[in-house]
């Protein structure tokens, strides 16, 4: 589930190649695309700053400084989710990742 979202925005302007596909899930760090001078001798990576999942970005080959270029939904876990995925999935232990440490928690029905 996603709960929030935060846009990555073009360094500089120039040629756009995304290097990430919708779909991509990416961690803080990752290298989503490169902004290139029109000689392309110059290129400055676009990296997201979150971890999450490439809900959207844009299509255009060129970019100005600060546009938005990639939609990161972020997937940090929650209580709602942890609720949410209960609900789905009832005799599901959840022993790993951010929802382990609520999996005790009764759900609110």
């Amino acid at each position: 589930m996603v709960r929030d979202s935060r846009w990555v925005r073009a360094p500089t302007s120039g040629a756009l190649r995304t290097l990430a596909p919708l779909g991509a899930w990416v961690s803080a760090g990752d290298t989503l695309g490169m902004v290139s001078d029109p000689f392309g001798e110059a290129e400055t990576p676009i990296s997201s700053r979150h971890d999450g999942v490439i809900i959207g970005r844009t299509n255009l080959p060129i970019v100005q400084e600060g546009d938005a270029a990639f939609h990161i939904g972020l997937t940090e876990g929650t209580k709602a989710d942890a609720m949410a995925l209960d609900f789905f999935e009832p005799h599901q232990d959840y022993e790993m990742g951010e929802t382990a440490e609520i999996a005790e928690e009764p759900a609110i029905v």
